[in-house]
């Protein structure tokens, strides 16, 4: 959830601050890291001898053996008196393995020059190579994003700025030692000796400080505050001294020496408060997990115990024989502590989540949800790639082979390009698999409300929608009340509800919740506990109560692009988890549905109620029909030389085909002739539609070319219709004058003219794509010239597709012979004519889609 405000306050310019010195220092880390991972010995040599921060030398490499020994005290470096570690690591940091380190070296009291040759680092195995993987790229990566992200989310929350102490020493803890931090230069050595030894140790503070206070303040502690800084004192002093002995380790040798002192004495009372700072981690988090009532809290708890101990428990016997029995990280066989290291990853994660989710999910979810996207997604996916890539190297490697011939080089193509089709489709189907084999739960689950969005296209009335929607929601999702709201005039009302005691609240269109509704990009969660949500702030304060009333843990909103059409509001599930993301995908993908299926409703009752307005014993197919018929031209237009004709018959009472004749200026014509998408009532609207935005844009007034009244109707329909309705829709006005006819044809079957002397006829086919699809279209006018005794013929495609009950189809070819033998017969006939061949090719066979023809012979 974000923050109130979006603007750089104290705590982020703070956090920024910390981001840039953590960025800072963890980009040499990565520096030096790369380098030994890419095989750059001689970038990273090393000087081969162990020294302690007063210049004693503790170890010599065989290589020095008679130079060096046990013992010997360094008293210069490269002429630089010795100062601390930083004395020998800085030097040898900017030197390439074979350069030389020159020492003044004092044994017995004499001083004497040794010469120092750097020794190059052995090439890494592949188990440290994995180590370093992890230690250096991995680990600290995933600790910065996640600690600071979740600060930056929740900058006013202690839980989350905890985390951060927590993962930013994540960032350094266990860090191999090649990486010489005290060979990097002035001013960021000290602050990353200070973050590497010292932070590193505070994850055991950390974790106590986190127990205390989540999810919100122990009752112990608010009584006994005081309990706490038993452990938490000496456990911070321990983390500043551990970070001020690594600095002066570099720098001051005395004070490292001191407080080396003093760390050995306490070693095994550290090593006992460490462990009790995180065996109180656990028996806090326990003893709140079984007795909190709330059960999110409690869902919290869980999750923030099992990810805490599956985190842990692989590392802890060997943090145990490190505090106990002195051993060494080095000393740990990679293929222990890689997957150690990576299992630890699970404790930021888990911290992370139960502190920025709204509603935590339970751990059998969690870890259903995350294996189905591991394995039934990734998983597969990145299988089926390999194989699928195998396949095509094997392939392209066969058909380059010199030795193969040129058939076999193109069988290995193509057998690797099968293999390729083959396994893109077996993937697939073991993801199905998998999801209904182990994730039964969530199959069934997406099944059911998939039949639901299934169920929803075919209803047409509002009641049937909405009751559909609010059973078979409640039945797949188990939710303790369930509302549906919908728009009447100003409110948007209760029109179904389950598991409330009297009717649920209305709220106004224009209020804060409708707002929230139509803005938002996901569903709202509704969290009135929580001060941080949208329901508590300010400007949702007038309909608060309404929603405190309604209940409700989610809002979804049916909603298309004309507006709002209500929102269904879905209350705690009985099994008390919160909803997942997968069923906040499933459920958007429902209501964008059952808003679709409620819009088409809506647009069929206001349908039925203008026609029971009209005539109440008639019925209303019928009286569409009648309506519909009234749009077609009853007075045709006349013009010198011109017979026109036209009809149109709807395969179901009303249709979606569509003619007109126009009278316009000047004497010219219009001729129009259209096919809308579907049928029956949704489409003879929409045919409505199309025949007044054409006469709105042709009768009267200014008049543009041919090509911008099309883009404009495409306009017009598109924003007055469905996404998913069209039209094709062909229209030309003819100029008696001079037999000119300007058309354009929007993707209709194209007219054609027929010549008086005979021949194959002009398709009129110029234009551009179909009207009411795109928003914006363009177009292109063509032009034919109609000499005395040619003919236009105009059909719809319920004419050329004509089918028999072989199902044979009449086809265009057929059409124009028919026309041709139609010559010479008055356009009226010759549309009798056709019609009447057209039902005798079909031979009775049922009519699947409107017929209409239209005729424009000059004589």
């Amino acid at each position: 959830m974000l923050p109130r405000t979006a603007g750089i306050d104290g705590r982020r310019a703070a956090l920024l601050v910390l981001l840039a010195l953590c960025l800072a220092q963890q980009g040499l880390v990565l520096r030096d890291g790369l380098r030994l991972l890419l095989g750059a010995p001689d970038l990273l040599p090393r000087a081969g001898l162990s020294v302690e921060a007063g210049g004693r030398v503790r170890s010599v490499a065989d290589a020095h053996a008679g130079r060096l020994a046990e013992g010997d005290v360094i008293v210069a470096v490269d002429g630089e008196p010795w100062q601390g570690r930083a004395s020998l690591s800085a030097p040898v940091a900017a030197k390439r393995a074979g350069d030389v380190v020159r020492l003044k070296v004092s044994r017995e009291g004499v001083v004497r020059d040794v010469a120092l040759v750097l020794q190059p680092r052995p090439e890494l195995d592949g188990g440290n190579r994995a180590l370093l993987i992890v230690l250096v790229l991995l680990s600290p990566l995933l600790a910065i994003a996640l600690g600071f992200g979740v600060a930056w989310v929740r900058p006013r929350d202690p839980l989350a700025w905890l985390l951060l102490l927590l993962l930013t020493g994540f960032t350094a803890m266990g860090e191999l030692e090649m990486i010489q931090r005290s060979a990097w230069p002035e001013p960021l050595r000290p602050l990353a000796l200070f973050w590497r030894h010292g932070l590193g140790a505070s994850w055991p503070l950390a974790l106590l400080l986190f127990a205390l206070r989540f999810p919100d303040r122990l009752p112990l502690d608010q009584r006994h505050p005081w309990v706490k800084w038993l452990v938490v004192v000496p456990l911070a002093a321990d983390v500043l001294v551990l970070g001020l002995l690594a600095v002066a380790d570099a720098d001051h040798p005395r004070l490292a020496g001191a407080l080396a002192g003093w760390l050995q004495v306490a070693r095994l009372p550290r090593f006992v408060l460490s462990n009790v700072a995180i065996g109180s981690f656990f028996a806090i988090t326990g003893y709140r997990m079984g007795t909190t009532q709330d059960p999110d809290d409690r869902r919290r708890l869980r999750l923030l115990n099992f990810g805490a101990t599956a985190a842990l428990l692989p590392i802890f016997p060997l943090v145990l024989a490190n505090g106990l029995f002195g051993l060494s990280w080095a000393s740990v066989s990679p293929l222990l502590m890689v997957p150690a290291l990576l299992a630890l990853a699970l404790l930021p994660l888990t911290l992370a989540y139960v502190i920025v989710v709204e509603r935590a999910m339970g751990i059998s979810v969690v870890l259903r949800q995350g294996l189905q996207y591991a394995l039934a997604r990734r998983g597969i996916r990145v299988l089926q790639a390999l194989g699928i890539g195998l396949a095509l190297t094997a392939g392209l490697a066969l058909a380059l082979d010199p030795e193969l011939n040129r058939p076999r080089k193109i069988q290995a193509i193509a057998t690797g390009v099968l293999f390729a089709a083959v396994l893109g489709r077996a993937g697939e189907r073991l993801r199905g698999w998998l999801d209904r084999r182990f994730f039964r739960e969530a199959y069934d689950a997406e099944r059911l409300l998939s039949e639901v969005s299934d169920e929803l296209q075919e209803l047409v009335d509002v009641r049937k929608v909405v009751d559909t929607l609010a059973r078979r929601l409640s039945d797949a999702l188990h939710a303790s009340r369930l509302a549906v709201l919908l728009r009447e005039g100003a409110a948007l009302q209760p029109a179904f509800a389950v598991g409330y005691a009297g009717a649920p609240p209305s709220f106004d269109t224009d209020g804060p919740v409708a707002r929230r509704l139509t803005a938002a990009k996901e569903p709202p969660r509704v969290y009135l506990d929580d001060p941080e949500s949208w329901a508590n702030q300010p400007e949702a304060a007038a309909e608060r109560p309404h929603l405190e009333a309604l209940g409700s843990e989610l809002l979804l909103p049916l909603a298309t692009r004309t507006g709002l059409l209500g929102f269904l509001a879905l209350g705690p599930k009985k099994s008390e988890e919160p909803y997942s993301p997968l069923d906040v995908r499933l459920l958007r993908s429902v209501a964008t549905q059952a808003a679709l299926a409620l819009h088409n409703a809506q647009l069929a009752e206001q349908v039925a109620a203008e026609v029971a307005q009209r005539a109440r014993f008639t019925r209303e197919v019928e009286i569409a029909r009648e309506v519909q018929e009234q749009l077609y031209p009853r007075e045709l237009p006349r013009a010198p030389g011109l017979d026109l004709a036209g009809h149109c018959r709807p395969a179901r009472g009303v249709g979606g085909d569509y003619y007109d004749f126009l009278a316009l200026d000047d004497g010219r014509v219009g001729v129009a002739i259209g096919d809308i998408s579907g049928k029956g009532i949704p489409a003879a609207l929409l045919m409505a539609s199309l025949q007044a935005s054409l006469r709105s844009q042709t009768i009267g007034g200014a008049r543009a070319d041919l090509a911008t009244l099309m883009a404009n109707l495409n306009r017009l329909i598109h924003d007055a219709s469905p996404s998913n309705r069209y039209a094709t829709f062909f229209y030309g006005e003819y100029d008696p004058r001079d037999g000119r006819l300007a058309y354009v044809n929007a993707g209709h079957n194209a007219p054609m003219v027929f010549r008086a002397g005979g021949g194959e006829p002009e398709r009129l086919e110029v234009g551009g794509p179909v009207i009411g699809l795109l928003p914006i279209a363009g177009y292109e006018a063509g032009e034919a010239t109609l000499r005395p005794g040619d003919a236009l013929l105009g059909f719809t495609d319920g004419i050329s597709e004509a089918m028999n009950p072989a199902d044979e189809e009449w086809g265009e070819p057929r059409l124009a012979d028919a026309f041709r033998a139609c010559a010479g017969l008055p356009a009226a006939a010759a549309v009798e004519r056709l019609i009447a061949a057209a039902d005798a090719f079909a031979a009775g066979a049922p009519q699947h889609d409107d017929m209409t023809v239209i005729v424009v012979r000059r004589g």
